[in-house]
């Protein structure tokens, strides 16, 4: 069951209360005495009760670490069910600190059971008598041998434990909650554990136990994995005193499925900053259960343990190690008792619950359960040896684990144990036998092969196949002779003679005998006789007999019987005539008896002869009920019948003689044709060449020779032979013309026949109609037989040979008719007669029977096309008019349709469609299926027919092209043209080279406008591009066109890729056809990316390639998604050569990173570097182009302007006052000091600034065009010089003459008089030269990293009238000083007094310091300069936005918009809060400065520290003093408040009357907590504090927990009114913050209002979904503390949502911003379509004032916003926030903004960056 936190917190206090505890908390509330009295009560209850903790925590173990080993086996005995079912396995890990361990478990976590349990003594949730205490239980409790405090988390529950050295022990089993932080809590499903170790004063004895904790870690045996029931990985983290990882060691087990038994561990280690050592260690694990053990002698049992006698049971694991490939690792290994003891010299593991002694070094051999367990360790190895007899290799090898039983020195305890296994083994089924599919064996049953009798074959095989099943004694060839010597120590033996004639006895009775097997070879069967021969010699007379009496005898008829049976022969009778061995005699066989040892052996056991007269008879009885079973039977009893035939023998003697046919088939003459073979008869069927059965030729050859025979003279010796066959067997000379008459078959032709008509085709017509007189009445009416005449090849006129129904008779009809369509060089399918046919068929008629065509049928004139078809075309419009004829004759038949069929059938075998001729192409004919109608007339993989016929025979008058087009279409079916026809004709112009890019554009074009919409032939489509390549790119050189697949092509609007063809260039109308349809790739960063990394530096090609790829890049970078950007790294790519680089020789190579380069991107004379030092490849606009990737690489060090530094020099020249007093630094002073303090500048803390406004107060500006300069570039250890005869200004400090030397330094700056040079230098070079100087430390010379803003405002400050100053530096968020106006009687107009002294060259002090300073030796202050150095790491300001900012007019310079984000992106510090928090104020109120300083620094000593509130809107319209005047001007409504005339002391205050006070550690001045609520007093300060942005930040999260979502329809009232705080102050008070710190707020309001939507949206938090780099300003806030800064690399939007489940969506449709998702079915149904997933990108407007009022929103937004709304299932929302902190604060939503654009209801102003809604 789940419990809630609080339920736990409650569990945990119930525990404690339980237990008497008392918190600390609790106890510091009572008075002392009270507090003393109950403290000693309760040490005295506790010493009482914990003892029993303290004694179990000393007796676990002897050592004080051995609670690690508890922790492994408490996670061990954990659930991990919830670990599991998400796929992970169990496991721990720790982290080892100098001062901590942190023990984690993927765990199912705690519950109440187990809190209780581990605040219990002796409960656990596993018993006793295993070897630990119990999961969270006792055995807990030794962790407090090493720490004093435990802290656990586990899901709801966090509590501690704590016990010191000298405590009751209580301490351990009574938890206190211990509240969390939820980033400090571990993630769900972990449970974690954190030691606090103890410290004690001994560091001695501190440093020893942390040694000793250090050492079990890295001693823990990883084989003890094989040991735990569930964990699966145990990881160990060092580090080092300072919180360094030091190394990490990760141990897992794993278990492959497909071998059981089988266990893999493996062991990473891993040090910084190098690569992981991987170690792999194999096992064959076997696991068993010991019951009936006694009890634990060193063990206490509670009562039910005892009662359950649980002890008596204890698992058993034997390890057996492994290599790689399953050989066994013979060395030997320790023993276990859940930690490992030692060695005993045994090659496996062994692990179990034996009794240790005390100090772990050894078991006990003594006693009982000891004793008790080695019986079960013996049965455990007879196991595993069983599970590797499973293996097919560890079944062969297991034996090498066996302990040798001598030569050994084991004690008694484990001598016994190998007499156990000896016996144990002896009797187990763990040999495997001959026969690999026999069940295993034990060793006593299974023997050993003879040592010097050869007992197997050349095949390795038994000489007698073994006994079956138990009676198997084969041992298995698989086993090498040194592990079978291990086995004859364990009993194993070797054969006998009697078991090999055992064997030989079953091979006899064996169905598969290999001794009577006729495919046993001779080599066989000598061995089997030396074996029996030697079986005899060496076995008793008995045992003789015994081999006598075996049926060794093989006779003629196969079979085999032994002498003693019946009477057996030898294969010859007395007389020596050959005995035809198929005869009813025991006949030895020829072949056997022909063997050398087994003659000797039939001789031995009594083999005969027979006489002549008994094998004759015997032969014709034979005859009379059977025939011979082979020829040389036959033959051998017709040779015997000859040659003992008598002289009076009767005629009808050899009636059911057979006979072998010359095909070895058996015939009985009597019954069947048999023919002598004579080539000399023209009739017979030798000389026609036909298969008749010729009686056999052996028969003939070597004829058998009577004593007459040979006195007989004549050139025949087999006269008497052939005679005596023909007349007394019946053997034909003559052919048989008709097939016999069968009942039982149908008649058919004869083979005869079919052999003529195939091989004799001009005799076949003859013969045919000679045969016809004779058997054609009859076979007239046999369907088969006339079908088979009709199949049977002829030959016809020109020699051709055709089937006979396929042929036509020439009558004299059929000549006429053929003329008209055929040409006379034309052949046709007329019968090649061997005489001319008369006017009448006459006796031919019968071909009719036979489907020849004799008459002017449909298949006549189809008859004509195939021949017209065969040869070439003189006169074309006969063919048409032959496709018109045959359409005719279609349309008169009774069944079209049917015809059309047979038509369509026909047409579809050859090609009898007509092509003409072309120019340059002769007319053809084709197939069907390479035609198509409808098709463009250039097509050329198939031809259009329609459009070949209009332009052949449009002007023939006598062709009908109407109906042949019928014909062609509607009877032969020819397709039109469609998608698949176009893809074809790509395939042919593919094959043909074809590069007509225009041809095949139009290709493309068809193709797609085609297409179908099915998806299936859109695959399809996909499928035949991809597989045939049918893209095709026109080549920019000589090659030959190329054809790509969809795969190898790119859709870019940017350059090509590398290995790529880039569609659009050749392609740009068809990218639906190509992307869309055919799925061709939009080009991404990644294809890129892929291709600078693949670069040959070595080829120029691939030099081209970098460039055109980097601008690509480039190109792409801003847009790329995060997830790509996640996959590419730059650190990979910048150490690859791929960086085009100019040379100074005037070579060009691809170099990385490494090598010293710049990067030029400026114009004028500072290019001139580029012919002194190596350059990067690119002219300005491109390296503009390459903007994004320079910053993604970290290359923006390498700009020419960042590197080189201008040296300035001052001449002699003229010198004047500056002539525009706006110019005049001193006049705007106050304003700079302004600047300098917001901008942290260093010369501000010296003096609290009293000293930089003395020094701003004291400046002078002068004219002047004798400015020189140098530019100085640092590369390669050398510098280069480019001198510049002209220099836009020059700053200067020195001492003034007469000041003391205490004085601040007076600032001279001189602007050149050039008018044009003077805008120039105004504009841009003095305010970034005067932000150097401001961040430039007076003490150490070095520079600050500058904000790119501060550059941005002084430019707006130097270029603005003074009655816009206050305002700007407002809207920019630079809040005020406590330093006034001091009134000088310097007026706007006065002009400044010259000081000849002051011409001339000064030496500037900045220079100096920038020269000793590595970091500050960069200058920029040229118009070669643009870019800003915002920080140490280099980031970059906007520069676009910057320089945009500073070129406005006036009047422009004072419109900025309140809570824009321009610098959203980069521009964000990370702590806008920490220099106040941290700053201090030395509080020093006099200055030594000089008499010409001194008066503005006494005049400011003595002002108030209260802020000058800059003037607004909000201020009294009554005129105001002119800044510089010293008049202090406040807010308020009715009118002006006098001037704040009382000095202040500059000591610190603890508070003011207002409410608002200052602190000593800050002296910021803050207002109170409730600021919001009240008036602001007189000395409100103009800058914020943490704490006032802190009630800010609170504001905004309670407007929008509060806030309902606005509808659509919603008016700018804000639905909070009445909810929050009423404001009094109706002035806003934004000015006191940052424009960050106004848009973080803004943001945080609006994840504050999505947060606390109902229902809730999946997944949404700030962490994921906040993406703005202004979000670390929420830090300030409590409930923000511990976000973190958003690490992207580009910030698209301020809040991004994946709407996966549609409930964002909803709502938005909901409300009325999205139409509802409503389609119509067919019958007008409403129907609600499915949401789809939506990715939302929300960016957030806020300012103070109402929503008419426009709000910022750059070009780059603009445009990402543009690019956003075109994409689908995307949606970009402005989120429009108001009246930011009042109680009126509001928000309406802009959704899909382009769109309102163009529907005019927001209006888009890119060059002032402004947004306004028009309604």
């Amino acid at each position: 069951m789940t419990i809630s936190r609080q339920q736990a917190e409650d569990l945990v206090q119930s525990i404690a209360d339980h237990h008497g505890h008392v918190d600390g908390i609790t106890l510091a509330t009572l008075n002392t005495e009270t507090r003393k009295k109950i403290e000693r009560a309760l040490l005295a209850k506790d010493k009482l009760i914990g003892q029993t903790v303290i004694t179990l925590a000393k007796e676990l173990y002897s050592k004080d670490v051995r609670f690690i080993f508890e922790l492994i086996q408490n996670a061990d005995d954990n659930c991990f069910d919830n670990a599991k079912s998400s796929g992970q396995d169990p496991h721990v890990s720790f982290r080892v600190y100098h001062d901590k361990i942190i023990v984690e478990c993927n765990e199912n976590g705690f519950s109440e059971k187990d809190l209780r349990a581990i605040c219990s003594v002796g409960q656990s949730s596993k018993q006793a008598t295993q070897g630990y205490v119990g999961e969270k239980g006792i055995g807990f409790k030794s962790v407090f041998k090493v720490a004093w405090k435990v802290h656990i988390q586990s899901d709801p529950f966090s509590f501690c434990f704590t016990h010191r050295p000298g405590d009751s022990g209580m301490g351990m089993i009574s938890p206190e909650w211990y509240s969390s932080q939820n980033s400090t809590r571990p993630p769900r499903g972990i449970t974690r554990m954190t030691f606090t170790l103890h410290s004690d004063n001994d560091q001695q004895l501190q440093a020893a136990q942390r040694h000793n904790i250090v050492n079990e870690f890295e001693n823990f045996q990883p084989a003890m994995l094989l040991f735990l029931k569930k964990l699966k990985r145990i990881e160990v983290h060092f580090f080092d005193v300072d919180g360094n990882k030091e190394r990490d060691l990760v141990m897992s087990l794993s278990e492959p499925g497909n071998v059981p038994h089988r266990a893999t561990i493996t062991t990473t280690t891993t040090f910084p900053n190098c690569e992981p050592e991987t170690f792999s260690y194999f096992y064959h694990v076997t696991k068993f259960s010991a019951s009936g053990l006694t009890r634990n002698e060193n063990r206490k049992y509670s009562p039910g343990d005892e009662a359950s006698k649980a002890y008596s049971q204890a698992n058993v694991v034997l390890a057996f190690p492994l290599t790689g490939q399953s050989v066994p690792i013979i060395k030997p290994q320790d023993i276990f008792a859940f930690l490992p003891i030692r060695k005993i010299g045994f090659n496996f593991l062994i692990h179990t619950d034996f009794v240790t002694m005390a100090n772990r070094e050894d078991i006990v051999t003594s006693s009982e359960r000891n004793r008790g367990l080695r019986r079960f360790l013996a049965d455990a190895f007879v196991l595993a040896a069983l599970e590797m007899c499973e293996h097919p290799q560890l079944r062969f090898q297991w034996m090498r684990y066996l302990p040798l039983l001598s030569g050994n020195h084991w004690d008694p305890f484990w001598s016994g144990f190998t007499t156990l296994l000896e016996q144990r083994i002896a009797k187990a089924n763990v040999i495997v036998p001959f026969e690999p599919e026999s069940s295993l064996r034990s060793l006593t049953e299974l023997k050993q092969w003879m040592k010097k009798t050869k007992c197997l074959d050349r095949h390795n095989r038994p000489v007698f196949n073994d006994l079956p099943r138990k009676r198997a004694k084969y041992l298995s060839l698989g086993y090498e002779k040194s592990d079978l010597a291990l086995l004859e120590a364990y009993g194993m033996n070797s054969l006998s003679w009697e078991d090999l004639v055992s064997r030989a006895e079953a091979d006899l009775e064996s169905y598969s005998s290999k001794m009577k097997s006729p495919k046993t070879d001779a080599e066989w069967h000598s061995l089997a006789a030396n074996i029996l021969q030697r079986a005899l010699n060496n076995s008793s007379d008995e045992y003789e007999e015994k081999i006598k009496a075996l049926p060794l005898l093989p006779l003629s008829d196969r079979s085999w019987v032994s002498i003693k049976d019946e009477k057996v022969y030898f294969p010859t009778t007395t007389e020596g005539f050959s005995i035809p061995a198929v005869l009813e005699l025991r006949l030895i066989q020829a072949n056997a008896a022909a063997h050398p040892e087994r003659n000797a052996l039939f001789l031995a056991l009594g083999v005969t002869f027979e006489s002549s007269t008994s094998v004759r008879l015997l032969v014709l009885n034979y005859h009379s009920n059977k025939w011979p079973p082979t020829l040389n039977d036959s033959m051998a009893m017709l040779r015997f019948l000859y040659l003992t035939h008598p002289e009076n023998a009767p005629t009808n003697i050899y009636g059911k003689v057979s006979v072998m046919s010359s095909t070895l088939s058996k015939f009985e003459p009597a019954d069947s044709d048999v023919y002598f073979r004579d080539d000399s008869d023209p009739y017979g069927p030798a000389a026609l060449g036909l298969k008749v059965q010729f009686l056999h030729q052996n028969y003939l050859q070597d004829p058998p020779q009577t004593l007459e025979d040979v006195g007989r003279a004549g050139p025949d010796p087999s006269k008497g032979w052939r005679d005596w066959l023909e007349q007394h067997i019946g053997i034909r000379t003559r052919l048989r013309i008709a097939t016999k008459d069968d009942s039982d078959d149908e008649p058919a032709l004869t083979k005869e026949i079919l052999n003529v008509a195939e091989h004799q085709p001009t005799k076949f017509l003859g013969l045919l109609h000679h045969l016809w007189a004779y058997e054609g009445e009859e076979l007239a009416t046999n369907e088969a037989i006339c079908k088979l005449l009709g199949e049977l090849e002829v030959l016809c006129e020109g020699g051709i040979q055709l089937p006979l129904e396929d042929t036509i008779l020439p009558t004299p009809k059929l000549r006429e008719l053929s003329k008209r369509f055929l040409e006379s060089s034309h052949d046709f399918k007329f019968l090649e007669l061997e005489t001319s046919l008369p006017d009448t068929i006459g006796g031919w008629v019968f071909l009719a029977r036979l489907n020849v065509i004799i008459d002017d049928e449909l298949r006549f004139y189809l008859g004509m096309l195939q021949a017209v078809s065969e040869e070439d075309v003189q006169e074309p419009a006969r063919i048409l008019r032959l496709y018109a004829a045959i359409q005719a004759k279609c349309l008169m038949t009774d069944d079209i349709s049917e015809t059309r069929e047979f038509i369509r059938d026909f047409c579809s075998e050859e090609s009898f469609i007509y092509i003409p001729s072309q120019p340059r192409t002769p007319s053809k004919w084709v197939r069907k299926e390479q035609c198509v109608l409808d098709a463009p007339e250039d097509m050329t993989c198939l031809y259009p027919l329609d459009a070949l016929y209009d332009q052949a025979f449009s002007d023939d008058a006598n062709v009908s092209l109407p109906m042949v087009k019928t014909f062609l279409h509607d009877t032969i079916d020819i397709p039109s043209c469609s998608w698949a026809c176009h893809v074809a004709e790509l395939k042919h112009l593919k094959a043909q080279d074809c590069a007509d890019v225009a041809r095949i554009t139009a290709q493309y074009k068809r193709l797609q406008k085609s297409m179908t919409s099915k998806a299936d032939d859109i695959e399809t489509l996909k499928g035949m591009f991809a597989k045939n390549g049918l893209v095709f790119q026109e080549p920019c050189n000589a090659d030959k066109p190329a054809w790509y697949s969809p795969a190898d092509c790119v859709w870019s609007t940017a350059a090509g890729l590398r290995g790529k063809v880039n569609l659009r260039s050749q392609y740009p109308e068809l990218k639906e056809f190509f992307v869309d349809l055919l799925g061709v790739d939009l080009l991404n960063i990644n294809m890129i990316y892929d291709v600078l990394l693949g670069l040959d530096p070595n080829s120029p090609t691939d030099y081209k390639e970098a460039k055109t790829q980097l601008l690509a890049f480039s190109n792409l970078l801003p847009t790329a998604s995060q997830e790509l950007m996640k996959t590419m790294q730059s650190k990979k790519l910048l150490m690859e050569n791929f960086l085009p680089v100019t040379c100074l020789d005037g070579g060009a190579k691809l170099v990385n990173a490494a090598t010293e380069f710049m990067i030029i991107d400026r114009q004028g004379p500072v290019a001139e570097f580029r012919h002194q030092v190596k350059a990067l490849d690119f002219d300005m606009e491109e390296v503009h182009d390459l903007e994004a990737f320079i910053e993604w690489a970290g290359l923006t060090g390498r700009y020419l302007s960042r590197m080189v530094r201008e040296m300035p020099c001052l001449g002699d020249g003229p010198k004047v006052p500056v002539s525009n007093p706006l110019f005049d630094i001193r006049k705007k002073a106050h304003e700079l000091l302004r600047v300098a303090k917001f901008f942290r500048s260093p010369r501000y803390q010296e003096g609290e600034g009293k000293h930089l406004y003395a020094q701003l107060r004291g400046a002078r500006t002068w004219e002047t065009d004798d400015i020189s300069a140098q530019l100085v570039l640092e590369m390669n250890e050398q510098s280069y010089v480019v001198p510049l005869d002209k220099s836009d200004m020059y700053i200067a400090e020195e001492g003034g003459e007469g000041e003391p030397a205490s004085s601040p330094p007076r600032l001279t700056i001189y602007i050149p008089h050039n008018e044009t040079d003077q805008d120039v230098c105004i504009q841009h070079k003095l305010p970034y030269k005067l932000a150097e100087w401001m961040m430039t430390d007076p003490a150490t010379g070095k520079m600050k990293p500058m904000d790119g803003r501060a550059v941005r405002v002084l430019t707006a400050v130097l270029n603005a009238k003074f009655a816009s100053l206050a305002r700007i530096l407002e809207r920019e968020g630079v809040h005020d000083v406590g330093i006034f106006y001091v009134v000088d009687g310097v007026d706007e107009e006065e002009d400044v007094e010259e000081d000849d002294s002051d011409v001339g060259v000064i030496k500037s002090n900045l220079g100096e310091g920038v020269e000793g300073d590595a970091e500050g030796e960069t200058f920029e202050g040229d118009d070669v300069f643009d870019n800003v150095e915002v920080d140490a790491a280099g980031d970059a300001q906007e520069d676009q936005v910057a320089e945009e900012l500073s070129n406005v007019d006036e009047d422009e310079a004072a419109e900025v918009f309140e809570g824009d984000d321009i610098f959203d992106e980069d521009g964000c510090p990370e702590h806008s809060h920490s220099a106040q928090e941290n700053g201090s104020v030395n509080g020093r109120e006099d200055v030594d400065t000089d008499q010409s300083l001194e008066g503005i620094v006494a005049s400011i000593s003595v002002l108030s520290l209260e802020p000058h509130t800059p003037r607004s809107s909000a201020l009294s319209s009554t005129p105001s003093t002119p800044v510089g005047r010293g008049t202090i001007f406040t807010p308020s409504v009715a009118g002006p408040e006098p001037p704040l005339s009382v000095p202040i002391n500059l000591s610190y205050r603890s508070g003011t009357p207002g409410g608002n006070y200052v602190t000593p550690q800050t002296r910021h001045f803050q207002v109170s907590p409730n600021w919001g609520s009240r008036t602001r007093g007189p000395n409100t300060t103009s800058s914020s504090s943490p704490q006032q942005y802190r009630e800010l930040l609170s504001h905004m999260i309670s407007a929008g927990q509060q806030l309902r979502f606005p509808e659509h329809t919603d008016s700018n009232t804000s639905p909070l009114r009445g909810r929050l705080p009423l404001v009094k102050d109706t002035t806003n008070p934004l000015w006191m913050f940052s424009t960050w710190e106004q848009g973080a707020a803004g943001e945080l309001f609006i994840l504050e209002l999505l947060n606390a939507l109902e229902p809730k949206l999946p997944g949404f938090c700030a962490e994921v979904n906040w993406t703005s780099k202004l979000r670390n300003q929420a830090n300030v806030h409590p409930g923000y503390a511990a976000l973190t800064r958003w690490e992207g690399f580009s910030e698209i939007s301020d809040l991004q949502y994946f709407d996966y489940t549609g409930a964002l969506t909803a709502l938005l449709t909901e409300k009325g911003y999205l139409p509802p998702a409503i389609s119509f079915s067919d019958n007008g149904e409403e129907a609600v379509n499915p949401v789809q997933p939506k990715k939302y990108y929300i960016e957030v407007k806020c300012t103070s004032q109402g929503c008419e009022e426009p709000f910022y929103m750059g070009a780059s937004q603009y445009n990402k916003m543009k690019a956003i709304c075109e994409e689908e299932n995307s949606l970009y929302i402005i989120f429009r926030v108001f009246n930011l902190y009042t109680d009126k604060i509001d928000v309406r939503l802009f959704v899909n903004p382009s769109e309102l654009e163009r529907q005019g209801l927001l209006k888009f102003s890119p060059e002032k960056y402004s947004v306004k809604a028009t309604s």
